[in-house]
């Protein structure tokens, strides 16, 4: 599997965990790897995945994903920023 797919593949999972839709994910996967070419970039890296989806989901959501995309290919997992705060909570516990 090449770097590219890795990586949407983990961009996949993550908005699916988002709740975002196939299709939605689909048509957005198609566009980032269109620009990804146009840019001449082999991988997608979390600067990127903020800049290219700030105008399509908002720069705080871009924010987030870049977040999650950066902690999943660091550890192989993320958590949500709602699963961070809830495993803070002392009501969790």
């Amino acid at each position: 599997m090449n770097m590219l797919s890795e990586d949407l593949e983990i961009l996949k999972k993550i908005l699916m965990k988002l709740n975002y839709s196939e299709k939605y994910i689909s048509v957005l996967s198609d566009y980032l790897v269109d620009r990804l070419k146009e840019y001449k970039f082999d991988a997608f890296t979390p600067q990127f995945l903020r800049v290219q989806l700030s105008p399509e989901i908002g720069r705080n959501n871009a924010n987030d994903i870049a977040e999650y995309f950066e902690e999943m290919k660091v550890g192989g997992i993320f958590k949500t920023k709602l699963e961070k705060f809830l495993d803070k909570s002392p009501y969790m516990k």
